[in-house]
């Protein structure tokens, strides 16, 4: 499936009669991005994952605007976090200085204002949404339309709470704005929705250019395979949508032959990647890779949102402490002298290590990396800090085998550690999944700590 998009995505680009990608109004250039979803910075586990990060991101917009300040600059939204408040707003305050030229409001920004029941959007104007009611309260705030110099854009979110759905009613309205602003500029659709209705939004044939939203489920987290296997962001004919979790970004109206963004992807990873290249090592997806890391851009955003992690991690802290009068743990401090050999195993592995990579990243005070670092963060007596837990750090033997505190005092009439060969294995997989541990196989790791 992947070869036959990648096929068709070549034919389209060499012959096809409308070019998606190279916009014929201006030629000034776009890229579009979004689905961030909350996903504020990679966690640097895995450099094949080690993508996107709204630095990154303010990082890439900001090279691109200096050589060439009229680029429209495109939010497709789903940029909300679905259950984190506080990355859900340092995601807004990072698209504040981002000043993206115009943003879709999606479903994630539509359930936050919702529950919110606050209806004015975020101070990141223009939002747009063209099939919104007009006694709907978001019709105050948001645009139907939105134009630049080369373009008029409309956006459309299908299955949205009490907003009508693509049909024969929506199609007029949007031909009817479509031609009060004139034929001259090019005509965009903003998108997300299932390809059913892709389809017939295509075959109304209203639009030069339809950018869509990630087709993933929300639910779903972030992985490799679109930067491995770009035929997964063609969706049909000549629609693409952006990548997920902002990893990076898609290019068009010329900007994807910029010699300095070429020059970046001019070595693809895989023969899929090599497909989906323009001439010259140039393709029409950027990735956000290290190239972009720059301390210099969001830092009051990225302070305030460290500044109150850190402030819900010390109070966190509190709570926990007062479990460890029953804690259950031991560490495995307490295993090597009757387990010697097994404990000489796991000093030499990774996992003895663990939380020194969340100290050099600065993240030891995050809790959503802490627990894959230590011992039993997730549970009554773990880990709670560095300072009062030392002894917890590091993935250790109970993280896998369970509290041993009673074998500790009785092994004799303790039951014995449960063998990961008879179903242990499962809490390899709580921490090794993507985009954490994107090449974790079982067998292979085993491997490495079999004991």
């Amino acid at each position: 499936m992947i070869i036959i998009r990648a096929v068709v995505f070549i034919f389209l680009a060499l012959f096809g009669d409308l070019d998606s990608n190279r916009a014929s109004a201006g030629n000034k250039g776009w890229l579009a991005f979004g689905d961030i979803r909350g996903y504020l910075a990679p966690c640097g586990c895995d450099p094949r994952t080690d993508l996107g990060g709204v630095e990154r991101l303010a990082s890439f917009i900001g090279a691109i605007r200096r050589r060439n300040s009229d680029v429209d600059v495109i939010h497709l939204g789903n940029s909300l976090h679905t259950d984190d408040s506080l990355k859900s707003q340092t995601v807004l305050d990072a698209l504040r200085e981002i000043k993206p030229t115009i943003s879709l409001l999606n479903r994630t920004e539509y359930n936050y204002l919702k529950q919110k029941k606050q209806w004015q959007p975020p101070a990141v104007r223009p939002w747009i949404l063209s099939h919104l009611p007009q006694h709907h309260p978001l019709a105050a705030w948001v645009d139907e339309s939105f134009e630049t110099p080369t373009s008029i854009y409309l956006g459309y979110v299908h299955g949205l709470d009490d907003i009508p759905m693509w049909g024969t009613d929506i199609q007029q309205r949007f031909q009817k704005q479509l031609t009060l602003n004139g034929s001259q500029k090019q005509k965009v659709l903003l998108f997300a929705g299932p390809d059913s209705v892709l389809h017939a939004v295509v075959a109304s044939k209203i639009f030069d250019l339809i950018i869509s939203s990630s087709s993933i489920e929300l639910t779903q987290k972030p992985n490799q395979l679109e930067k491995e296997e770009p035929g997964r962001l063609l969706r049909i004919q000549k629609v693409y949508s952006v990548p997920s979790f902002g990893q990076g970004a898609l290019l068009g109206g010329g900007l994807e032959t910029d010699p300095l963004l070429c020059k970046r992807d001019s070595k693809p990873l895989t023969r899929d990647h090599k497909l989906f290249q323009l001439s010259l090592g140039c393709s029409i997806f950027h990735w956000l890779n290290r190239d972009y890391d720059n301390k210099n851009v969001l830092t009051s955003v990225m302070a305030k949102y460290r500044q109150q992690v850190e402030h819900n991690y010390r109070q966190l802290v509190k709570e926990r402490k007062k479990l460890l009068i029953n804690s259950q743990f031991v560490g495995s401090k307490a295993c090597q002298g009757c387990h010697q050999t097994e404990y000489q195993r796991w000093t030499e592995s990774q996992h003895s290590k663990a939380f020194g990579t969340l100290v050099e990243k600065k993240s030891d005070r995050d809790p959503n990396c802490v627990g894959c670092h230590v011992l039993g963060f997730d549970q009554p007596g773990g880990f709670v800090d560095q300072e009062t837990t030392a002894h917890f750090e590091h993935v250790q033997c109970e993280n896998c085998h369970g509290p041993r505190k009673k074998h500790l005092a009785n092994p004799f009439t303790q039951d014995k550690t449960s063998s990961p060969s008879q179903g242990a294995f499962s809490t390899c997989v709580s921490c090794h999944h993507p985009p954490h541990s994107s090449h974790f196989q079982l067998k292979e790791y085993w491997q490495k700590i079999k004991h």
